[in-house]
């Protein structure tokens, strides 16, 4: 995968933290930098994955687990 550089900007504290992380877990700063982007995205897009699906839900009248399963036995009919 091609890299690309930017410039970025943290509070200094912020810096002192990952730079301590960062060598604990034997990784560079962009390498740890990268790897916690890398989860946030995957949890930000989950979430809205998870929203989508429950207002889906919500419209659809599903509210509680025993809506969830007199759906699916009703598909069994």
């Amino acid at each position: 995968m091609a890299s690309r550089s930017i410039n970025i900007s943290f509070p200094e504290e912020l810096v002192q933290q990952i730079d301590e992380t960062a060598q604990a877990a034997s990784r560079t700063r962009s390498e740890l930098i990268g790897e916690a982007t890398r989860h946030y995205l995957t949890e930000y897009r989950w979430r809205r994955t998870q929203d989508y699906f429950s207002e889906r839900a919500r419209l659809a009248g599903i509210r509680t687990e025993n809506d969830v399963e007199a759906l699916i036995d009703s598909l069994d009919d």
